[in-house]
């Protein structure tokens, strides 16, 4: 299976679907016990949201949403949130920084990381299985 380079994510609440992109490249969401990174290719994936930011980086923009509570499912490179709430996207430009600095923390890695370290991973294995 080859690796793909975007994911499909879609936001919505119990009123209405809120968000659909495609070609997302990573997004960033809150869980009940902290922050998930997204990347494509996620494993699958069920989990309760919790309070907070979510981010969606596609090629060109950024989106963010606050969220307040719900569900994630991750299959196939499609990403759904059901958010129970989502709060007035119409925020300040102090509370935009705020919640870009608060992802900003939080370590990212870019697909081609991920397979680089993939890649190494295996060599090592092979390595360890040869004992050289």
């Amino acid at each position: 299976m080859a690796w793909a380079k975007h994911f499909k994510i879609r936001l919505l609440t119990p009123e209405a679907v809120c968000f659909e992109g495609a070609g997302v490249r990573s997004a960033v969401i809150p869980l009940g016990d902290g922050f998930m990174g997204i990347l494509p290719n996620h494993g699958n994936f069920i989990g309760r949201l919790g309070m907070g930011p979510a981010y969606v980086r596609l090629a060109d923009e950024e989106e963010i949403f606050v969220l307040r509570g719900g569900w994630v499912h991750i299959q196939d490179n499609v990403v759904e949130l059901a958010a129970d709430e989502i709060a007035d996207k119409n925020l300040s430009d102090e509370e935009l920084a705020a919640l870009r600095k608060t992802v900003d923390e939080i370590p990212t890695q870019t697909i081609e990381g991920v397979e680089e370290r993939r890649k190494e991973g295996a060599w090592v294995k092979h390595l360890e299985r040869f004992g050289k």
